[in-house]
């Protein structure tokens, strides 16, 4: 806590930053208590897209109004509450969801899984996570490992929900193109600490690096030497972590129609040996983080036990009309303005992302541009340093120091992402603004910055 001048006016109060909640969490109520005492803040942490679907959900909206009315009057109901509480099998029905998520994977991804194995749920992709992590345990004796291996650079909750929630053990691998494939053949030439879960992120979370088709086709090689002749509590299990897609380029129409071009194509199957959930989020694409939506699809033979799983703890429950506008929104006939809304985001995050290397250049992670990029900085360059401000005198020891004094006296928030192999700390931004106010950010962040550095000569 800076040394604090004496004012009355509000938007010169001082606002705590709470790291104890997590860096994700902190940064969201600190950007929230900054808002509040009055400051225009410019919120590089945001995690929902600013960027809503409208015309997307405008078109959905007057689709299912008409069915829904068509299915309502044929039975004698009322039919000007599009909210009310009455069930339409034809609509929201569990079977019709999964048929439509699951051909809406096939489509866009070219990732085709059964509708009996695939889930609809209004959940937050975070969610589904946990659940997997709950699950994966129920498979396990006393003698099964409980290693996750993890992208080093990685959404920070992802320590919370595997580690301290759930008790599994965190091991790193690399972030860069091959580093995931080096550490599965070390593993493979002892057969030693085999991990119970290989997570993968593509596009990551937060350099926005994605997954290469060969890449993934060496992952899964490795993950089935692991399993082919492994009991069903001693399997390596797959999960993929699949909130950014929107970000990822897309391939012209061809005979299947414009789509995605992932890592997935055609290679996730459940003739596979290996176990694998993959978790699909419209939180980012759909922008229904405050409501949630996501998809979870898996493996054949683990498909019983996740609808169990889904089931016992609320995650296939669903309000009639959001999940009908949603099951609209993913349908068919709104493939193109699905795949429209989504190129225009990704033309807002190349955008962002170009302000981030004009101001910060060589210290940007390599990565693409997604919904989330990091910088590299030397926390030595700013450390010791003292500045007066409007709210006070700040003396400045941490990196949550900077976070505290960038937000209370430049009105901008960014996230705490850890700090690399080199010692280097990560600050994470999050591209959901519009460019014209993610830059002002950034030029922000980067002026507080060096306004440090060179207060120390």
């Amino acid at each position: 806590m800076p040394l604090l001048n004496q004012s009355t006016d509000s938007k010169d109060k001082f606002i705590p930053y709470e790291s104890y909640r997590g860096p994700t969490p902190a940064a969201s109520v600190f950007a929230a208590a900054l808002t509040a005492s009055g400051r225009n803040v410019f919120n590089l942490g945001q995690g929902a897209e600013k960027q809503t679907p409208s015309t997307l959900y405008k078109r959905a909206k007057e689709i299912y109004q008409l069915k829904d009315t068509a299915y309502l009057s044929a039975r004698g109901m009322p039919t000007h509450d599009f909210q009310s509480p009455a069930y339409n099998p034809a609509l929201s029905g569990g079977a019709a969801n999964e048929k439509i998520a699951a051909d809406f994977l096939n489509h866009m991804f070219g990732h085709n899984p059964s509708p009996s194995s695939t889930f609809v749920l209004n959940q937050q992709g975070r969610f589904g996570l946990g659940q997997a992590a709950i699950l994966i345990k129920q498979y396990a004796d006393e003698d099964s490992a409980e290693d996750i291996l993890l992208p080093r650079a990685r959404w920070p909750m992802l320590d919370g929900i595997f580690g301290r929630q759930h008790g599994y053990k965190l091991t790193d691998y690399g972030v860069q193109e091959g580093d995931l494939e080096s550490s599965l053949d070390r593993i493979v030439s002892t057969f030693k600490e085999i991990p119970r879960i290989v997570y993968l992120n593509s596009p990551l979370n937060p350099t926005g690096r994605q997954t290469t088709p060969e890449e993934f086709k060496n992952i899964l090689a490795y993950l089935e030497i692991f399993n082919e002749q492994t009991k069903p509590s001693d399997k390596t299990f797959l999960i993929i972590d699949d909130p950014y897609f929107h970000a990822c380029e897309q391939r012209g129409a061809d005979e299947q129609g414009a789509r995605f071009k992932t890592f997935l194509d055609g290679q996730l199957n459940s003739s596979l040996h290996t176990p694998w959930i993959h978790i699909l989020s419209g939180s980012k694409a759909l922008g229904t983080a405050e409501k949630g939506f996501s998809i979870i699809s898996c493996h054949a033979s683990i498909a019983t036990d996740m609808r169990k799983q889904l089931g016992e703890n609320g995650g296939l429950a669903f309000s009639r009309y959001q999940m009908g506008v949603m099951m609209e929104a993913i349908s068919p006939s709104l493939y193109p303005d699905f795949l429209d809304h989504c190129a225009s985001i990704r033309e807002k995050y190349f955008a962002n992302f170009q302000s981030l290397t004009d101001y910060f250049n060589e210290n940007v992670v390599a990565g693409n541009p997604s919904m989330t990029a990091v910088v590299a900085v030397d926390l030595n360059e700013i450390k010791g340093a003292k500045k007066s401000g409007l709210i006070g005198e700040w003396d400045i020891a941490n990196q949550h120091d900077f976070i505290e004094y960038l937000g209370n006296e430049h009105q901008t928030v960014v996230v705490d992402n850890g700090f690399d192999e080199n010692g280097n700390w990560l600050m994470r931004f999050a591209f959901a603004e519009k460019p014209t106010l993610c830059a002002e950010g950034i030029r922000r962040t980067n002026t507080a910055w060096n306004d440090l550095k060179s207060s120390l000569g």
